[in-house]
């Protein structure tokens, strides 16, 4: 039931170039043109038993003295390198093994840089020590090392930085105990890849404390955006060592977002290649969901001046986001949308599906313009077609929750909602319902809507948008509408056409309209049937009136009312016929 040994092995004065070749980034890169100096030693021992989880004394250290490298078609060298490091356990329990960098230094075109790092009790409780103190140019990085063709990179980092304690006392938030001081600076940091945006960081400074992280400045373009930011950071140390929340406050600004661009070079993004997209070499990438981290809780207070979003430009954005348990939460944002001026509040969550985000918002919106909507929002396009050919603004209030698909565009058969859309001014025409229906009443005034103050309340369930009862005015002409538009283009509306007096010698007062089919290919249903009963009534209503002077029938004059209704009755028949 146990294994007892009592091993040594080692190696001495191996050429640092034979440790190199062992590196796939120098092995891969010109490693012929390579020259090294500098000698590796490494010695390990183990004696004892090992017996179950208890592990024999065992120590594996190994050195590099005065290493250097210097590529032959570059025209600087990286020296100085010396590194000592010790994996050691005095038998018993694998929690004993300490590991030790007691010596980490080296120099590259004039920079150096130094580290060492301790650690122990690694299984019940974590203790630590590490040190970084250095400044590389990394401009330099091209003098001593052949970057991949297109690649550039610039910038200046400095360090100094120390932090030791034990893990049990960050879990415990007791930072008292925990020892970290020192300052981070990136300046003009630029780096430039093959099919990726540019990266440059004008200037980032960090300061350290036991307790918190605090960012002093922060100036960054991706590509077309920018961004700057500063706050502050807690519990970085347990995020940095172990994943564990982060948490804080950052104050951001931008001028410009531009996330489809930074969405497109995401890992995975790009489409498998086809005959189209090959040859054409222009089709746009697929977006791809973002994930929202579980492990931040941060309170974001935004100032963003333009962001653009598939063919969304939103603009102004102020007010408070907070990303917490894989969601980012939105608290009373305002920003300039579709033309008009919105606030939103709601969230959009990765906590139970990254592939399928969840988004709930409540959205108020002023001013919109009706073409800007539809050319901006995929949504729209889908549930809305009419707004195509809709002029003029509009308000929204909007109470929606939906689904998201892999390109962050919504699951139609998951979305629900419901509002009210109102319009002092709304202009449509050539709109294939209304072409139709203006033929089949024989009255042009309805191919043209200009209504004013229009209120229409709707709901959205199962793929369809449904309306409540709302009025159009056009002219002297009013229509009563409700129904529902489906994905697929299908329509399925009533209306009530009130006439103008006097149009139907004054017997007939509306219409009743269905109007189905698709919104190119609609079809018009007049409710004759039901037009003709009501003129009937109506004329015979009159002539009653007429005969006695009174709308208050006696008993014989309503024995002949009745049989006039009769006779009025089989001549609507055969009319309706």
């Amino acid at each position: 039931d146990a294994v007892a040994m009592d091993l040594t092995a080692g190696c001495d004065k191996v050429q640092f170039k034979d440790v190199l070749s062992l590196v796939p980034a120098f092995y891969t890169r010109d490693f012929r043109n390579l020259a090294a100096g500098g000698e590796l030693s490494m010695a390990l021992w183990a004696r004892g038993e090992m017996r179950g989880a208890a592990l024999p004394a065992f120590e594996l250290r190994t050195e590099v003295r005065n290493g250097s490298f210097q590529y032959s078609s570059l025209p600087k060298a990286v020296d100085g390198i010396n590194i000592d490091v010790r994996i050691a356990n005095p038998g018993g329990v694998a929690d004993k093994t300490e590991l030790d960098l007691s010596k980490f230094t080296l120099r590259m075109a004039g920079n150096s840089l130094s580290a060492s790092a301790y650690a122990t009790n690694l299984v019940s409780d974590p203790t630590f020590r590490a040190a970084v103190d250095g400044r590389v140019d990394l401009g330099a990085v091209r003098e001593v090392y052949p970057l991949e063709k297109g690649m550039e990179l610039s910038g200046l980092i400095t360090a100094d930085v120390k932090v030791s304690g034990r893990m049990s006392d960050i879990e415990k938030s007791r930072y008292e105990r925990i020892g970290a001081s020192g300052t981070f600076v990136v300046e003009r940091l630029g780096l430039t890849m093959p099919e990726l945006p540019a990266v440059h960081i004008r200037r980032a400074a960090a300061t350290i404390t036991p307790a918190a992280m605090t960012l002093g400045e922060l100036g960054l373009t991706i590509g077309r955006s920018d961004l700057a930011a500063n706050g502050q950071l807690s519990g970085y140390i347990g995020y940095l060592l172990r994943g564990d929340m982060l948490s804080g406050r950052l104050y951001v600004k931008s001028d410009l977002l531009d996330l489809n661009e930074m969405m497109n070079v995401m890992p995975d993004s790009a489409p498998e290649e086809t005959p189209e997209t090959s040859s054409a070499g222009t089709s746009a990438e697929p977006a791809q969901a973002l994930g929202v981290p579980r492990n931040l809780n941060l309170s974001l207070n935004t100032e963003l001046q333009k962001v653009l979003f598939q063919k969304m430009t939103v603009s102004g954005i102020s007010g408070e986001m907070r990303v917490a348990g894989g969601a980012l939460s939105l608290e009373r944002l305002r920003m300039q949308l579709f033309g008009g001026s919105a606030t939103a509040s709601g969230s959009y969550s990765t906590a139970a599906d990254p592939q399928r985000p969840a988004l709930k918002l409540a959205l108020g919106l002023a001013g919109a313009s009706f073409s800007k909507t539809f050319d901006e929002l995929e949504m729209v396009q889908k549930l809305v077609p009419v707004f195509a050919k809709t002029g003029g603004d509009y308000s929204l209030s909007l109470d929606m929750h939906t689904l998201l698909d892999g390109q962050m565009s919504p699951d139609l058969q998951t979305l629900t909602a419901t509002g009210e859309l109102k319009s002092a001014n709304i202009h449509i025409q050539n709109l294939e319902a209304f072409d139709a229906l203006a033929k089949a009443l024989d009255n042009d005034k309805l191919r043209k809507i200009e209504a004013k103050d229009v209120a229409v309340r709707f709901s959205i369930r199962d793929g369809r948008v449904t309306t409540q009862p709302f009025d159009l005015k056009m002219g002297d002409i009013k229509i009563n509408m409700s129904g529902s538009t489906g994905l697929d283009q299908t329509i399925d509306y009533t209306a009530k056409v009130a006439l103008p007096a006097g149009s139907a010698g004054g017997i007939l007062e509306s219409v009743n309209v269905g109007i189905g089919g698709t919104f190119t290919s609609p079809k018009i249903t007049l409710g004759v049937k039901e037009a003709a009963e009501q003129a009937v009534k109506n004329v015979i209503d009159q002539q009653i009136q007429k005969l006695t002077g009174s709308e208050s029938l006696g008993e014989e004059i309503q024995k002949q009312a009745d049989n006039l209704r009769k006779e009025a009755k089989r001549a609507g028949d055969k009319l309706v016929e």
